[in-house]
């Protein structure tokens, strides 16, 4: 045999095992890709303790929804008697990942309460969007935020 005889018989030889494996390979059994590891949940966001409501004096000051960017005229309203969503107002809501507070007005006394939280007797049962549920053993009671005068 000659060597250009020998190089085609090699390279015969390497295209009919090359077939060979691709004929065979289907028949094969398949390898299950290994199991995907899953991250572990994010943690929820950690929601900071508010500044002191006299640090946002200005914001009283200048209501940011009222069009002449003045409080109403005349003194603030003191309730008497009354109910319990006469004696305090909603005048907002902070949101921070799941968890609520709501800024509350009792005379010119800001605060804020969470869910859980403790109201003359009654218990935050729910705080959403636009208003804050509170529960009793004699009913709920909402209290819906309000638009300040024009």
């Amino acid at each position: 045999m000659t060597v250009p005889a020998l190089r085609l018989n090699h390279a015969l030889l390497a295209v009919a095992g090359l077939l060979a494996l691709l004929a065979v390979w289907p028949l094969l059994p398949a390898r299950e890709p290994p199991p995907l590891r899953s991250a572990p949940p994010p943690a929820p966001p950690v929601l900071a303790s508010l500044p002191p409501a006299a640090q946002f004096a200005a914001v009283a000051a200048r209501p940011l929804f009222s069009p002449s960017r003045r409080p109403p005229a005349g003194p603030a309203p003191t309730v008497t008697g009354g109910g319990i969503e006469q004696h305090y107002r909603l005048i907002g809501v902070v949101t921070v990942g799941h968890e609520r507070r709501a800024l509350l007005l009792e005379g010119t006394r800001r605060f804020e309460v969470a869910v859980g939280g403790r109201l003359d007797g009654f218990t935050v049962s729910r705080i959403d969007h636009a208003r804050v549920v509170l529960a009793s053993p004699a009913g709920q009671v909402v209290l819906p935020l309000r638009q300040t005068a024009k």
